[in-house]
């Protein structure tokens, strides 16, 4: 698929991006391409917060996730070494 796009940017502007090659079509394809990927991106950690924030009872606090981290790589641990 093919689109043309028209830009309307300050004389300096354009020349500096120009000289930079960042108005060849590959160029762009890429910028755009990156920056729709951080825009998803956002989109998703702003989910993760919302469905965070739904969460019944109090937030934990550093201690008691360091501990669940750690309970959880032990399991982890002994299922590896169980060969399981």
């Amino acid at each position: 698929m093919s689109i043309t796009v028209k830009l309307d940017l300050p004389a300096e502007v354009a020349e500096k991006v120009r000289a930079a090659g960042l108005l060849e079509p590959q160029r762009l394809s890429q910028m755009l391409a990156e920056e729709l990927r951080r825009y998803q991106e956002r989109a998703e950690l702003q989910k993760s917060v919302h469905r965070a924030r739904e969460c019944p009872g109090e937030p934990m606090d550093a201690g008691e996730i360091e501990s669940e981290i750690k309970a959880v790589r032990a399991g982890r641990r002994r299922q590896r070494e169980s060969g399981n």
